[in-house]
């Protein structure tokens, strides 16, 4: 995150960069609770799986993160609020939309969820 920041402001504080490096930081934590949840669910490493289990799932997880760091690049180039802000309700804030959507399903399946194992094994 450190880096991220000090990158963001290297460019200079226009809104557009720290959406970008904001954007891209959530998309790396949606990623990695992605893996976290293949590793919950399937009981073992993505790359202990069969190919054919392993390559297909690979190929959605490369095009989702592809897809939303591509649309957090787009505020790389759109730099001011006004023109950001214009990208980002044409596209019903897609990006936003699913990152937190994603967040929020890993939170209530598996964070929620494991507290509640843990509060019902302490009665």
């Amino acid at each position: 995150m450190c880096t991220l920041i000090f990158v963001s402001v290297w460019h200079g504080l226009w809104p557009g960069y720290m959406f970008c490096f904001t954007f891209e930081f959530i998309a790396i934590m949606a990623e990695r609770n992605f893996i976290l949840m293949c590793k919950r669910l399937l009981g073992c490493d993505l790359q202990d799986l069969h190919a054919f289990a392993r390559v297909p799932l690979m190929l959605v997880a490369y095009v989702a993160k592809n897809v939303i760091l591509m649309y957090a690049l787009i505020f790389f180039q759109l730099l001011t609020w006004k023109m950001c802000w214009k990208f980002m309700s044409s596209v019903y804030l897609f990006g936003h939309v699913t990152v937190l959507c994603w967040i929020l399903i890993h939170y209530f399946l598996f964070q929620r969820r494991q507290s509640w194992r843990a509060h019902s094994k302490q009665e």
